[in-house]
């Protein structure tokens, strides 16, 4: 799915990370890449898209996707409006299923998520939750959560249990239409008791089962209920009492312990403080236990067998009395037997002392354990304190503030790495000593007696000007970007720092990009020019005035840009006019010309302009003569001297070939007249001579059609193959082709193709005087260049079949001339090549 958008990932799975993306900021930002992990990217500007797949190591088949966008230049404000615009969206997503009334499942998201966003969009709806094997119903009235029941448990039983189901598949259904809130409570809450209670009962269900201590049948929560009862009932005696606080003296002292540590290590935790109620006991009065506090449910999450209760610390003397007592008249006896009770109490005490040094180590090996398994270190340190606020100092709580002070350790090493990440992700831009100095002066006042102080104290004094010169350093060393980026890159850096040291450097950077892009912009301009692609012109001094006007002097490219449109225009006018009569295209020309007074094609235009009047005059005067001779007002001798006056006076013009048949056909008829009194009887001989000169003229008639057709099909070959040549040749007239390149014109079949057979320099000299193409008498042979420029450069033109064709450039070698001439191939590569005058040859005719 990632490749369909990403296309092929930059970095497969199983391939180590390359070179050019260690030093990817979008893989720093992620941390790195191990070789399993695949990752794809896509460039968008200055963004880039990012999409990896981290496999987990301890679940087979257990995928992380990560999905991003990543800006280096990206304020942290533009990356609270999208983590915004995202929390948003999934909302209203929330809302609308919910509204919808539609049933559907929502997935992507956790349970408490979802109940969070429907609180903040005040959704009314049903949800049917389920997990495994289990399935609940969560009922919703604007926001708050109102009822629950699963099929054993109903209203807050049930949604604290809901709310604990690991990979909980939520179902919207329809509004049941429920009012009454059965829970009460804000949805806050309910979410963190049910963590409590969840992390409770995993505690309680890994716990292991409580050993028996020697031969006491009873457990240890038995003993501990016992002990409270004893405490409870007797009412401990003076001397008691001061013992109780000589013992207590140190424990408090010890209990202090910690508290210290924490104001080294940990800032914000206040050293225990004695409650009311201990302050004002008496000397006389019972001291309540610290166990015996009513517990708040913030403790529900800490397992009660974790505390011990504390068991008096002296044994009891009533039995002792009342053996003296029974013992009286029995002096000796009295003393063995107090002698036997104390040394049974002796043995007792010491007893009890072992067993609950037993007791307690089985304690903390729990406490251990169960520090192990958890991940939240607040939970950790709860149940830490509580230990040792329970429990008298020893070997125990001597081992619980080791591991509470490891835990602080730890959690300023995190949070010290955590802050230093932070500084390297911060963008570089004119905030970044402030923002650094910022995180720097948080990590300090929560750890005001860290052991990292003073390398927080090097690093800020190493950051002012750190910025500038990170960004400069980027700045020179951005590779792959084009004119534009460059460009926006160094107005960037001259805002961030206008009075930079680097200020002057990052002018003379910007003022050479802007240099280099018009060497590079005349480059292109000149390749397009030479192809005729006037389009693609155009669109290249568009982008350049676009984005360089506000630094350059731009009237040079804007005449460009004029003189282009006006070929562009002129090209297409070329185009249009073919096969349009002659007032039609005087009028484009016409209009051409007005529009564009400064065009370098005017010129070419007034003498196309001269050249139609002239042809509209030979064409008025050729249609009032013909009109005279093909009417009956003049003699036959008349007529005659008309035309062969006409054509004295334009033996090449475009009516000349119809005047010499037209001629050739008065003096036919001419002879025929005079024939016809001499011969008013045919012979049988003249009758046979008539009818082969009938034949013979058929024959000649048939021909004549036959070359025709042929120079008909030529011309419709040339002219098909001119379309292929991307509009530089374009047909002028019936006979001759424009290069809209060069202005030439060109006639359309060469020499070979017009009479079939090839000539040597004397007859193709001959051949282009006599030739009449489109009205035009004034062709030439042409230059060796001007034939290299239309089959050596592309598009060729068309091919016709010779391999080789006459140029007007010749020269004498010793007592013969010879000439240059130029081959037809299609090539880029042109070479001269001299054929001796008499060679046969072709020619390839041209014009002016």
């Amino acid at each position: 799915a990632l490749g369909v958008f990403f296309g092929e990932p930059v970095k497969p799975a199983g391939v180590p990370l390359s070179i050019e993306l260690t030093h990817n900021l979008t893989v720093d930002h992620l941390g790195g890449l191990t070789q399993d992990q695949a990752f794809f990217l896509k460039k968008i500007g200055q963004s880039e898209l990012y999409g990896a797949l981290f496999p987990w190591q301890k679940k087979v088949n257990v995928i992380t996707v990560h999905l991003g966008l990543y800006n280096p230049v990206m304020s942290d404000d533009d990356y609270k409006k999208l983590e915004k615009l995202v929390t948003e969206t999934i909302a209203h997503r929330v809302s609308s299923d919910a509204k919808s009334g539609l049933a559907g499942q929502v997935q992507g998201i956790s349970l408490p998520a979802f109940l969070q966003m429907s609180e903040m969009e005040r959704s009314t709806c049903s949800l049917r939750i389920s997990s495994g094997e289990k399935s609940g119903m969560l009922h919703l009235l604007n926001g708050n959560l109102i009822d629950a029941e699963t099929d054993d448990l109903k209203h807050k039983d049930a949604a604290y249990a809901i709310l604990g189901w690991d990979n909980a598949t939520i179902e919207i259904l329809k509004t049941v239409g429920r009012t009454k809130n059965e829970i009460r409570l804000p949805l806050m809450h309910l979410l963190t008791d049910s963590l409590r209670h969840k992390d409770q009962g995993e505690f309680e269900k890994d716990a292991p089962p409580e050993k028996t201590l020697g031969k006491n049948p009873y457990k240890k929560e038995a003993q501990k209920i016992e002990r409270k009862k004893a405490r409870t009932a007797e009412k401990p005696t003076e001397k008691a009492q001061d013992k109780t606080t000589e013992k207590s003296s140190p424990t408090a002292a010890k209990q202090k312990m910690p508290q210290e540590g924490v104001e080294s290590g940990r800032a914000g935790v206040a050293p225990k403080k004695e409650s009311p109620d201990n302050q004002a006991t008496g000397p006389g009065e019972k001291k309540l236990s610290e166990p015996q506090k009513i517990e708040t449910e913030a403790d529900a999450a800490i397992d009660k067998s974790l505390i011990h209760e504390h068991a008096p610390r002296h044994p009891k003397r009533q039995k002792t009395g009342k053996s003296a007592i029974d013992l009286k008249s029995r002096k000796t006896m009295v003393m063995v037997a107090v002698l036997a009770v104390l040394v049974l109490c002796t043995a007792g005490y010491f007893i009890f002392k072992e067993i609950k040094g037993a007791g307690g180590g089985g304690d903390i090996e729990q406490l251990m354990a169960k520090v192990e398994r958890l991940t939240d270190t607040g939970v950790q340190e709860k149940l830490l304190m509580d230990f040792i606020n329970a429990h008298e100092p020893g070997d125990d709580t001597a081992r619980a503030e080791i591991k509470l002070q490891e835990i602080w350790r730890q959690n300023e090493d995190a949070n010290y790495q955590k802050t230093i990440d932070a500084v390297n992700k911060l963008p570089i831009d004119q905030a970044f000593e402030k923002n650094a100095k910022t995180l720097y002066s948080r990590f300090l006042e929560k750890y005001p007696n860290s052991r990292y102080t003073e390398d927080i104290q090097r690093a800020v004094s190493e950051i002012s000007g750190l910025s500038e010169d990170i960004a400069f350093s980027n700045l020179r060393n951005e590779r792959g970007k084009n004119y534009i980026q460059k460009i926006d890159s160094y107005k960037n850096f001259l805002s961030l720092f206008p009075q930079g040291k680097h200020r002057d450097t990052v002018k003379r950077m910007f003022s050479e990009t802007l240099g280099e892009s018009y060497i590079d912009f005349k480059k292109e301009m000149a390749e397009c020019e030479r192809d005729a692609m006037w389009d693609t012109c155009l669109t290249l001094c568009e982008d350049y005035l676009t984005a360089f006007s506000d630094y350059l002097d731009t009237r040079e490219i804007k005449t460009l840009q004029d003189r282009i449109r006006m070929q562009k225009d002129y090209t297409v006018l070329q185009a249009q006019a073919q096969g349009l009569d002659d007032d039609t295209v005087r009028r484009q020309y016409l209009a051409y010309m007005t529009a564009n007074p400064d065009s370098p094609n005017n010129e070419e235009i007034k003498k196309r302009l001269h050249q139609m009047d002239q042809n509209a005059t030979a064409e008025r005067q050729w249609a009032s003569l013909k009109d005279s001779v093909q009417g009956s007002g003049l003699s036959l001798e008349a007529k005659i001297d008309k035309i062969e006056r006409y054509l004295f006076q334009n033996s090449t013009g475009p009516y000349s070939a119809e005047a010499r048949e037209i001629l050739r056909s008065l003096r036919e008829e001419a002879d025929m007249r005079s024939v016809e009194p001499e011969q008013p009887i045919k012979s049988p001989g003249s009758e046979e001579k008539a009818k082969k000169e009938a034949e013979e003229q058929y024959a000649a008639l048939v021909k004549r059609q036959a070359e025709l057709d042929r120079l008909n099909r030529e011309k419709q070959k040339a002219i098909t193959a001119l379309k292929k040549t991307e509009g530089r040749f374009v047909l002028s007239g019936g006979s001759a082709v424009m290069d809209q390149r060069t202005g030439l014109m060109w006639s359309l079949l060469d020499s070979q193709q017009e009479q079939g057979a090839c000539m040597d320099h004397r007859a193709a000299r001959r051949y282009v005087n006599e030739l009449q193409h489109n009205g035009h008498d004034d062709w030439r042979l042409p230059t060796s260049a001007e034939l290299a420029g239309i089959y050596k450069n592309k598009p060729y033109f068309p091919d016709s079949g010779a391999t080789w064709y006459w140029t007007s450039e010749i020269f004498a070698k010793g007592y013969s001339y010879i000439v240059n001439t130029v081959s037809a191939k299609q090539e880029t590569v042109f070479k001269k090549v001299t054929k001796d005058v008499e060679a046969c040859g072709v020619v390839r005719a041209v014009r002016p």
